[in-house]
């Protein structure tokens, strides 16, 4: 197996998703686990089309826009990622991965201060978290980069 290649069982996994998505296209679970299969093996195209039937047929989860938001930046499509996970926020304020990836969202679209202080939001909800620490780190690395260049 090369590298970044899937497994053959996960490719069989993913059939049998395929089969049972074929049997019923609007079945919001089976759009779920096929997005997230796609996400995990990096294919984010794919992911976007099971993720938008998925939000297409049970609208507002908040997981499932954060997904499509990250796969679209992953196609790099960032305006679609940041209105997925904007509207992820809208749904659920403090949700620590929205959080997280719309400061990194706008830190790519170069709105610095809108990721800082997004990342300062989800420091303050979610504190001892991974990404909260990750966070930090991002901050710290803007604000030594900052004072540099002045």
């Amino acid at each position: 197996m090369s590298a970044g290649q899937p497994s053959m069982e996960m490719m069989q996994k993913i059939q049998a998703m395929k089969d049972a998505w074929e049997a019923d296209p609007a079945g919001y679970d089976t759009n779920v686990q096929l997005g997230n299969a796609y996400f995990d093996i990096s294919r984010f195209d794919k992911a976007v089309f099971y993720y938008k039937n998925a939000n297409a047929v049970r609208a507002g989860q908040p997981s499932v826009l954060i997904d499509l938001g990250v796969s679209y930046f992953n196609i790099n499509k960032p305006d679609s990622a940041l209105r997925f996970v904007e509207e992820a926020l809208r749904v659920q304020p403090d949700h620590v991965f929205g959080l997280y990836n719309a400061g990194i969202i706008y830190y790519n679209l170069n709105k610095v201060d809108k990721a800082i202080a997004v990342w300062k939001k989800l420091i303050s909800a979610h504190s001892e978290s991974r990404e909260a620490q990750a966070a930090k780190e991002f901050i710290k690395q803007i604000e030594n980069q900052q004072s540099k260049s002045k």
